[in-house]
């Protein structure tokens, strides 16, 4: 092609040179083009990344950890029953009862040790010897039998054929470097906050400060099971307070951290955000065993009427759409003052002088519409509570508020059932009401702490835990809505979000979902990823 234009004279010589250079060019352009149209992006190995966390770490142990902070960092660490599971099989003629677990082949500890059927079945024992186990209460009345070396069977008191999903929530433990240590001392070894684990990670350093504040934790991806992450690095960096985690997302310490909806603080470098709904909702509960008044169908129902939820949960939260209506997390319905004063007032309840209604029984006998808010002191919750009172106040319902530190509260008035109403969070296991609602839960250690008592509502949690069929279900949900529009046992205000703000880079979330649990946001972190490669077949 040269050697013809060096014949031509010099000016049909320049004009076949552009003409041969933009064929290149356009070769080469159209080359890079078809490329990026029949090739994507796909998530490739490599990259370190920095996650933020609040609190300190103390206890990483499924087991017994309790903290928020230890509970985020177990699914980094530790495998879940579920995801080491190679299948999980559901006995033909058991009605949900039996199911059998068989293994992953050539599973591996961190240290490179075997993972058996051995390692579960002790670790369900050791659930039974701690009791206060966040594990312990989703294998309650289970019976685990060691079959071969990896399959186990399962049997459980009653049906249940959500049975498998609870494997997401319980990770086995090495009995090779645990069995010698009874469970009361676990928290003393000093692999407690570096532990032998079975997840994605492994831990490579803790650097701790000179005051003892556990600085940061570096974690390796581990290759030695089927689940190795993309992100090679992962470093976790503990904060005391939202603002610091913002500030330090803000100067670039850290690529992301998460935050629930109430402690988020605006930020100001670029970033994305993704947001979970949280398995969790926060309501006032009623006793009427220790208030008269709130013994009366039309009074629960008149302050269910007379709160606007929506400005409630925007206040608290920083989320309109968090407002709920029952614990199927529906939405709510409009505040409605006049109808809630017409159905007081159709029941004989009468405002006093001081603007409070009150209900005469007899001449000299009146029941006063009072009632105590007992809360925990956590700055949203307190928020939240002052809401509520100030909008029952201006209705005609007096309200006193007591805060108490959470853990007396819990092990006070909650746990011997003395409050009034008080303000708390529910946290149902895949959305399994049961324990917070049915009639068998009514004292401690249940957790119905209105103390419901209704055949209708035992029957629908009970079909809602145990069928399998999607209308079923439907039915069950039905008649649970119907029970609380009608009786109102609690006033449910709201259910946060919990947002994650990360660097542009950061790929492979999921948003939208509602969290198994409110530690699960590391739940998918294998599939995080920071580097990719073009790969063609588009």
């Amino acid at each position: 092609m040269l050697s013809f234009l060096n014949l031509l004279p010099n000016k049909e010589k320049r004009l076949g040179l552009i003409l041969f250079l933009s064929l290149i060019i356009f070769s080469l352009l159209f080359g890079v083009w078809w490329y990026y149209q029949n090739s994507e992006d796909m998530p490739a190995r490599g990259g370190s990344y920095s996650e933020g966390m609040l609190g300190q770490p103390a206890l990483i142990n499924p087991l017994i950890s309790q903290s928020d902070t230890d509970r985020s960092l177990v699914p980094l660490l530790f495998s879940s029953l579920s995801n080491l599971a190679d299948k999980i099989t559901e006995e033909k003629e058991s009605e949900g009862k039996i199911f059998t677990l068989r293994l992953k082949e050539n599973l591996r500890w961190h240290d490179g040790q075997a993972i058996t059927a051995d390692d579960i079945i002790f670790t369900i024992e050791k659930m039974r010897e701690y009791p206060k186990s966040p594990m312990s209460s989703t294998f309650l009345g289970v019976n685990a039998k060691r079959e071969s070396e990896v399959q186990i069977r399962f049997e459980l008191p009653s049906p249940y054929p959500e049975f498998p999903a609870l494997l997401e929530l319980f990770y086995p433990l090495p009995s090779h470097k645990l069995a010698q240590m009874p469970v009361e001392n676990w928290r003393l070894s000093r692999d407690i906050i570096s532990p032998i684990g079975s997840g994605p990670y492994r831990v490579e350093k803790v650097s701790v400060k000179d005051s003892g504040f556990i600085d940061s934790i570096s974690l390796r991806s581990f290759d030695g099971n089927w689940n190795e992450p993309y992100i090679t690095r992962l470093q976790i960096e503990f904060f005391s307070t939202p603002q610091e985690l913002t500030d330090a997302f803000s100067r670039g310490q850290i690529d992301g951290y998460s935050v629930a909806s109430q402690d988020f603080i605006e930020v100001y470098r670029p970033h994305k955000k993704i947001s979970w709904q949280a398995p969790v909702y926060y309501g006032i509960f009623l006793n009427g065993a220790k208030n008269p008044a709130l013994d009366r169908k039309e009074v629960r129902q008149a302050i269910s009427l007379s709160l606007d939820r929506k400005a409630i949960s925007k206040l608290a939260i920083k989320d309109e759409s968090g407002a709920i209506q029952n614990p199927l997390y529906d939405i709510p319905t409009e505040k409605d003052i006049a109808s809630a004063q017409v159905l007081l007032e159709k029941n004989g309840w009468i405002k006093n002088e001081e603007g409070f209604y009150e209900l005469a029984l007899g001449k000299d006998q009146k029941i006063p519409l009072s009632l105590v808010i007992s809360h925990p002191e956590e700055k949203f919750i307190k928020e939240a509570a002052e809401a509520v009172a100030e909008e029952w106040n201006d209705v005609g319902i007096k309200v006193t508020l007591h805060q108490q530190d959470t853990e007396e509260l819990i092990k006070g008035e909650v746990r011997n059932r003395t409050f009034e109403a008080v303000l708390l969070g529910n946290a149902p296991t895949l959305g399994d009401l049961y324990p917070f609602w049915h009639s068998k839960e009514r004292f401690y250690p249940g957790n119905n702490i209105t103390m419901a008592d209704s055949i209708d509502l035992d029957g629908a949690l009970v079909n809602l835990r145990e069928s399998a069929g999607s209308d079923r279900r439907e039915e069950s949900r039905e008649k649970i809505r119907k029970f609380m529009a009608e009786e109102n046992p609690a006033i449910f205000l709201f259910s946060p979000k919990i947002f994650h703000i990360h660097s542009a880079n950061l790929r492979g979330l999921e948003s939208g979902t509602r969290l198994v649990d409110s530690s699960f946001r590391f739940g998918g972190a294998k599939k995080w990823y920071v580097n990719t490669t073009r790969v063609l077949g588009k």
